[in-house]
């Protein structure tokens, strides 16, 4: 598994303490943070040559949460758990996997323009 950084803005709904609020009222917040994470990518279904449907099913990519660190608290004082915890849940939803798993790639595959403007300087020479 190789690490990688992505950042993300979470919604945080929380009750400020000596506001009286009732109990199903929350005041909302939206830090920024940045999520360190282990990505392994999955791999599609095998099916040997002559097989109708597949012998081994397609594993997932997988995405393992290591830490977060604040970029921007939004007016909040999170813990180091807090911290931890948002960005574990970003990373458990849907939108956190997928935009994880699309970070992730990108950063796996070369830029084109990379590759060729190198190709070309190296001909040059």
């Amino acid at each position: 598994m190789t690490s990688y950084k992505m950042t993300a803005q979470v919604e945080v709904q929380f009750q400020p303490p000596g506001m009286g609020l009732p109990d199903d009222e929350y005041e909302v917040a939206y830090p920024k943070i940045e999520i360190a994470y282990r990505y392994s990518p999955g791999r599609p279904a095998f099916t040997p040559r002559g097989e109708y449907g597949p012998i081994d099913p397609p594993e997932p990519a997988e995405v393992e949460f290591i830490g977060a660190e604040l970029i921007d608290s939004d007016g909040l004082l999170p813990t180091r758990e807090q911290l931890d915890t948002w960005g574990s849940d970003y990373l458990d939803s849907d939108a956190g996997y997928q935009e994880a798993v699309s970070t992730a790639e990108d950063m796996r595959r070369p830029d084109p323009d990379y590759a060729y403007e190198s190709r070309r300087d190296d001909a040059r020479g």
